[in-house]
């Protein structure tokens, strides 16, 4: 890899205007500071886009509540309802339920000094929940762990391969690369930072090489396309 990872968010954040209320994990977690709705809004997003699981997670607060003790009893089918809208709907409402009886007997206040105080034991606790995998935790993690976690997505791992931070594709190591690159109070940033650029520029099939931000800082444009 060419650039050192200031020199990547600098170009990354002169192209892309990042809002926090696009995403809504981060929504849920800047208006309401509450980790179990953090960790519902982060299931909801799985498979389905942030407007779409914004628009569940709203209707189900506004006429359920999302808490532990109300999700924990809640009718299958009801709770179903509201999650159609979304994708994996069925596996969503299973695991949503299993995720709330589980917390609801540890205790929110125990959950919530679980995350920021032993972010160890937090992931090994979250990803012990059904449904929720390392990317999911570590975006809970992300939030409010200590040490923070950097999570990777497909996105991520397309764009760090192709920058040359690293060739692994082992999660952890994927991961573990970025925590080096990037300061600790810029991994939110740079996590949706890398996001978005590979939605919009680095994509899968056609890379828009031309127009890319970084791709002076690119392994994979100098070896491949730059003339």
């Amino acid at each position: 890899m060419i650039c050192d990872g200031s020199k990547i968010l600098k170009l990354l954040k002169d192209t892309y205007k990042i809002s926090y209320e696009d995403y809504v994990t981060l929504h849920v977690y800047n208006s309401t500071h509450d980790p179990f709705k953090t960790l519902i809004a982060t299931v909801l997003s799985q498979n389905s886009t942030d407007k779409t699981a914004m628009k569940i997670f709203l209707e189900l607060d506004r006429e359920v509540g999302i808490t532990p003790d109300k999700l924990a009893t809640i009718d299958p089918d009801l709770l179903k309802k509201y999650l159609k809208k979304g994708g994996l709907y069925n596996n969503k409402t299973k695991y949503i339920i299993q995720i709330s009886k589980v917390i609801n007997a540890l205790g929110p206040t125990l959950f919530k000094n679980l995350l920021e105080n032993d972010t160890n034991e937090a992931k090994k606790f979250l990803t012990s929940l059904p449904g929720i995998g390392e990317k999911t935790a570590d975006v809970v993690l992300l939030l409010y762990g200590s040490p923070l976690s950097f999570p990777v997505d497909t996105h991520i791992f397309r764009v760090s391969h192709r920058l040359g931070i690293t060739r692994s594709r082992t999660y952890n190591q994927v991961s573990e690369k970025l925590k080096q690159l990037f300061p600790t109070s810029e991994y939110l940033a740079a996590h949706l930072l890398l996001i978005a650029h590979g939605r919009n520029t680095c994509k899968a099939r056609k890379p828009l090489c031309g127009k890319c931000p970084i791709k002076s800082c690119c392994d994979y444009y100098i070896t491949h396309l730059k003339e």
